[in-house]
């Protein structure tokens, strides 16, 4: 086995970083070392091919046929995967992102596009620091907290979690890290997907002209999971100090906290279940005091959904729908005074999931994956027939005097609904310009959402895909 100069650098860089980790941390990252040099794989090339010659002969970047614009794979270990849209990715002075694949926790520099590992082994949460360039996190079966200095590459100890401690975000002042936890014995989501599938595979075996539905079985593995009532809570880890304190117990399914990215004792957080029957988007203060609602469903057809922090942390925006794919607005909640602020939708624009640039500039969804349309499409051999599979920018469209003076938007100026009538302060402003900047059509969105998110200078839209078969982050040049 060889290594040329750079080869032994990084291996004795990421050498160093496996003291202090746990033996099973150590084992991952020794074997790493092993296929590492094996395949002599320099980290850092933006152009190095890794492994077999179908990975060799991937696509660094091209044209998208769609729309024109430039599309640049960004890594190139198979399996990478960027952090959830809900979750920082960069760091505070926008200089790196940080994201995951199989070999453990990468960092990708944004202007040279350059990657490099920063912790080998698996990796079962982290949080991206907002005040210093550390990433918080621990891995596998290890319920020990960490911290790694992105420079450095030195790693402390900082606490020890609950036994099935999940971190999620960590406070705008980097005091604090909310995570949860689920009970020791609880089953959660994916042992219900399990129960699911076999219920999937009885339907099919009792009726075999019919078909495997994904959306089935993620809906009811749902319904499963949230009727389950599985003890579960909420906690908080000092940094200081590591002192970990619950702040919510409940039986609700909960998830997605987020620490508002301006003010270190505010969060919002999730009850979860099937959309259009729960009351999904909460907000709590970190000591778990002022525990809120923020839109109370009034119907069986209302969802408040797909939630996520403006940059400036003064609005918590989500998707609004009453009834189900009928009127869809996209709110933003001001949480300094309530108030809401109502952009109108229509169902082309509706996404998995959405971001926004800084400034509240434009937003970006993700698509989605609609298995009916995707059918039709099949039948008349035309795979973008209405499959809404594409990322999207909604550039924002105030509205003026001149717009309420045309008639083809008479009929946003007349709206009478139950938004507006369970919330007085409500009010409509505007509506979404729709510009598709990528196509989506060989992502499979049942094994995969895209994660989108907006780089810190609003001038790439980056995403993971299964485009090209493994799993990479790309990003798109946005004007």
């Amino acid at each position: 086995m060889f290594l040329n100069a750079t080869s032994h650098r990084v291996v004795a860089k990421i050498a160093g970083n496996v003291q202090g980790l746990n033996r099973s941390c150590a084992i991952s990252a020794l074997v790493f070392l092993f296929l590492f040099s094996s395949a002599q794989y320099s980290i850092g090339q933006v152009d190095t091919s890794v492994g077999s010659s179908q990975v060799t002969h991937l696509p660094h970047h091209w044209i998208d046929a769609d729309t024109g614009n430039r599309v640049t794979r960004l890594t190139f270990d198979p399996g990478s995967k960027a952090l959830d849209s809900d979750r920082n990715a960069f760091t505070p002075d926008g200089k790196d992102m940080i994201y995951t694949s199989p070999l453990g926790i990468h960092v990708l520099n944004l202007a040279t596009k350059k990657t490099r590992i920063l912790v080998a082994g698996n990796v079962a949460s982290l949080a991206v620091g907002t005040k210093t360039r550390r990433v918080f996190y621990n891995g596998g079966r290890d319920t020990r907290l960490y911290a790694v200095d992105i420079d450095t590459g030195a790693i402390t100890k900082l606490a020890d979690l609950p036994v099935r401690g999940e971190i999620m975000s960590v406070n705008a002042d980097e005091t604090l890290i909310v995570g949860k936890n689920i009970e020791r014995t609880g089953a959660d989501y994916l042992d219900f997907r399990i129960q699911a599938l076999k219920e999937e595979n009885s339907r099919l075996r009792a009726d075999p002209s019919t078909r495997m539905s994904e959306d089935r079985v993620k809906d009811r593995a749902m319904e499963l999971r949230a009727a389950a009532k599985i003890p579960e809570d909420l906690f908080t880890v000092d940094l200081r100090t590591g002192r970990v304190n619950t702040i919510l117990k409940t039986t609700d399914w909960i998830g997605y906290a987020q620490f508002s990215p301006t003010d270190p004792t505010l969060m919002l957080y999730t009850h979860e279940g099937m959309y259009f029957e729960t009351d999904r988007i909460w907000t709590m203060h970190a000591d778990g005091s002022q525990n809120q609602l923020i839109h109370q469903r009034t119907a069986k057809e209302e969802s408040a959904t797909r939630e996520f922090w403006s940059q400036d942390g003064k609005t918590i925006w989500y998707e609004w729908q009453k009834p189900r794919n009928k009127n869809i607005d996209m709110v933003g909640y001001d949480v300094a005074t309530g108030e809401r602020r109502l952009f109108k939708m229509d169902k082309d624009q509706l996404s998995i999931s959405y971001s926004v640039a800084a400034g509240d500039a434009f937003f970006v969804g993700a698509g989605r994956h609609s298995a009916g349309a995707q059918r039709a499409a099949s039948e008349l051999g035309d795979v973008n027939m209405n499959s809404k599979q594409s990322i999207e920018i909604l550039h924002p469209v105030l509205i003026n005097k001149k717009a309420q003076g045309d008639p083809q938007f008479s009929g946003l100026f007349n709206i009478h609904d139950e938004m507006t009538e369970a919330y007085p302060d409500a009010k409509y402003v505007g509506w979404f310009r729709r510009v598709t900047i990528v196509s989506m059509v060989k992502n499979d969105y049942t094994k995969l959402e895209p994660n989108i998110r907006v780089s810190p200078d609003n001038k790439l839209v980056i995403f993971t895909s299964n485009m090209l078969g493994p799993t990479y982050i790309f990003a798109v040049e946005i004007n």
